[in-house]
């Protein structure tokens, strides 16, 4: 639903509800051409905020293929995942998780990471940016409830993944980086 606020909208794509799910898709769909060399920039803020003690797994931006997630599992993997993963799967996910799985080898319970037709990443690291200023990472909470930009910045077959408080410039240096995605 959106919620109006001055100056703008805000997707909220869950409630306090348990085991919920949400998307938002953009209306119309960007075509890649296999034959071209392909890039794009996004840049979102978002909010993860915890309701009690409890939280969910976090949140996903999606490339995709299909709007079809109907094989995905509902209250894990972000709702675009299944348990199988597979090529033919065909998604691309930067995610901000507040979930420690072991099974998907994440590192910890606050952390970002890339996915490639699975909710395994391929890389991944403990939320942080890298802040100018100081010259180093500074750690960056995901569940808590304040404003998070995150850009996402495709070109080739690299994929760079930064963050930063609401009031920050993008970062000079990526948190994440990865050669091994081909769109």
């Amino acid at each position: 639903r959106i919620v109006p606020r001055s100056g703008g909208g805000v997707v909220q794509l869950t409630n306090a509800t348990d085991r919920q799910i949400g998307h938002a898709f953009f209306k119309q769909p960007i075509v890649f051409e296999p034959s071209e060399s392909v890039s794009f920039s996004t840049h979102f803020v978002c909010a993860l905020v915890p309701s009690g003690d409890k939280s969910g797994h976090g949140m996903a931006f999606v490339v995709s293929y299909s709007l079809d997630f109907n094989n995905a599992e509902p209250t894990r993997y972000f709702g675009v995942f299944n348990q199988n993963g597979s090529e033919s799967t065909r998604v691309l996910a930067v995610e901000l998780d507040i979930s420690l799985a072991p099974e998907l080898k994440d590192i910890s319970d606050n952390h970002v990471g890339i996915d490639k037709n699975s909710a395994e990443s391929l890389v991944s690291a403990n939320a942080s940016y890298f802040s100018d200023k100081h010259g180093k990472n500074e750690s960056i909470k995901l569940l808590s409830g304040k404003p998070i930009q995150v850009w996402v910045d495709y070109q080739g077959t690299t994929l760079n993944v930064s963050l930063a408080p609401l009031k920050n410039q993008k970062p000079s240096q990526p948190l994440l980086s990865s050669t091994s995605i081909n769109l």
